[in-house]
Formats: C-alpha cells, sequence, structure tokens
C-alpha cells in the first residue's frame, strides 16, 4: 500500500517537472531524472544495495542518505541564488524608477533640514 503511494506521489512530481521542463526551465530534467530513478528504486529496492557497492558505499539505504542530502545541499544553493537574482532585480527596477521620475523636494522641506541637522 505505501509503494503505491509513493510511486503515485512520485508520478505527481516526474508530471510537474516535465510541465515546468516544457516552458523552458532545465533544471527541471535533474528533478524529473531524479523522480523516475526513485520510482525504479521503489520497485525495485534491491537494487541500491547492487548500485551502493558498486559505488563502495555499505547499504542501499546509506547511499539514499547520501542522495538526499546532496540534493539538499543543491536545492539550498539553488534557492539562495535564486533569491540573489531577484534581490539584484529589483534593486535595479527601483534605481530604475527613481531616475526616471525625479521630483525635486518641496521647499518646506528643504528649509526645514538645516534646523534638523543644527538640532
Amino acid at each position: 500500500m505505501i509503494s503505491i503511494l509513493m510511486v503515485i506521489a512520485l508520478l505527481c512530481v516526474a508530471f510537474y517537472a516535465y510541465r515546468v521542463m516544457a516552458q523552458g526551465n532545465m533544471m527541471a530534467l535533474l528533478l524529473l531524472v531524479i523522480s523516475l530513478a526513485a520510482i525504479f528504486f521503489v520497485f525495485f529496492p534491491e537494487e541500491t544495495i547492487v548500485i551502493a557497492n558498486m559505488l563502495g558505499v555499505g547499504r542501499g539505504t546509506d547511499l539514499l542518505l547520501y542522495f538526499c542530502f546532496i540534493a539538499g545541499i543543491i536545492l539550498i544553493l539553488l534557492i539562495h541564488v535564486k533569491f540573489r537574482h531577484q534581490s539584484i532585480m529589483i534593486t535595479e527596477l527601483a534605481r530604475a524608477l527613481a531616475l526616471s521620475n525625479p521630483k525635486r523636494p518641496a521647499k518646506d522641506c528643504a528649509n526645514q533640514a538645516p534646523n534638523r541637522l543644527a538640532e
């Protein structure tokens, strides 16, 4: 029963990755490959032991744990890069908006500024 639920969830992830990849995001290809590999390992769990032994890892469970850890680190880095890129874009947009629509300060504000410095 659990295997069926896992396969259904992984098929949903694979379908989502395929849809995102069709829109031009090639990072979704990695998600698609990982989800298809996970479906394979759900049907053939003994193959994880064979692959783990080929890679020098003792158990298949340990190999899957290592892969999950590496995937988590990669996802964290990708999210960081995306947030950094968005921050730069917002800064450039705010700068362009400020330069495209300059406004002079009101005379009251100009006269009050030196008084505030004196206080």
